[in-house]
């Protein structure tokens, strides 16, 4: 897609780290974490030249990151 015609430029960064287990939380009301970046990179307003850019993304999956971390305690309990 041509981003809506903007000339604007996005820089998303690659840390999978802060991006685990996209997916299960790609739907419902936190899926706008997942799809956003996803839409940036398959788009033509994503740069791969931070130097060209003029916004940067983190993705960084709030609820993901609860979820996991989580379903990460001993116990295998939710918090």
């Amino acid at each position: 897609h041509d981003c809506y015609g903007t000339t604007l430029r996005f820089y998303v960064y690659d840390i999978p780290e802060l991006t685990r287990g996209t997916l299960h939380c790609h739907v419902g009301q936190w899926g706008v974490e997942v799809l956003y970046p996803h839409f940036i990179l398959e788009g033509s307003c994503q740069t791969t030249d931070p130097n060209a850019a003029d916004f940067f993304i983190i993705p960084y999956y709030t609820w993901c990151d609860k979820i996991i971390n989580a379903r990460s305690r001993l116990d295998g309990e939710l918090e």
